[in-house]
Order: structure tokens, then C-alpha cells, then sequence
């Protein structure tokens, strides 16, 4: 069972948005956390390139079938060390821009 599943389809991050919206109904603070994880499962799709592959992006609209096609981060092979890397360091970059913003205030 190898490919790209359930987290390159748009729909299941659609559904995880509307999942976390209904859940965090009148708690902005928890919702504005929640919500951080769901932008990240949009950017997760856009940096995959999942929009590549309509089956894929689109199920289960398109069928209930998976793609069998390999996971984008295989299929670039060693071309994904290095975006690993800088996502790694955007990644702490953004952390300490996000405790400086909490210290300030």
C-alpha cells in the first residue's frame, strides 16, 4: 500500500477546515490554533504539487480508487533533500518569529 493517500486530496483539507471550524465555534483562540494546522495542510499540498495529479488532488470526487502513483517526496528523489532543509529552517525561523511576537506583547 504505498502512494499518495487521504493528505494530497484538497477535499480532505477542505474537510478538515470545516472539521475545525464547527469543533472551535466561539473559541478564537483555540480556532486560530487549529486553524495554523489546517494552513499548513494547504501549503502541504501546494509544496507536494498534489495539484498535479487531478485523481489524486480530487479524490474521492473522482473515484473511490487510490492512485498508485509514488509519494511526491519519493518521486523527486535526492531533489527533496534540499527543500527538506529549507522547510527545516523556515520552520525554526518561524518558531522564534512567533516567541519574539509572544515576548514583545
Amino acid at each position: 500500500m504505498s502512494g499518495a493517500r487521504v493528505a494530497h486530496s484538497v477535499v480532505s483539507v477542505v474537510g478538515s477546515m470545516t472539521l475545525v471550524m464547527a469543533a472551535t465555534f466561539g473559541r478564537k483562540p483555540v480556532r486560530k490554533a487549529w486553524l495554523a494546522v489546517v494552513i499548513g495542510l494547504f501549503l502541504h499540498l501546494v509544496f507536494d504539487f498534489a495539484f498535479a495529479n487531478t485523481q489524486m488532488f480530487w479524490w474521492p470526487i473522482g473515484g473511490i480508487d487510490f492512485v498508485d502513483d509514488a509519494l511526491p517526496v519519493v518521486s523527486r528523489s535526492w531533489w527533496n533533500a534540499p527543500l527538506e532543509i529549507v522547510g527545516a529552517v523556515l520552520a525554526v525561523w518561524t518558531s522564534r518569529q512567533v516567541a519574539f511576537a509572544k515576548s514583545s506583547h
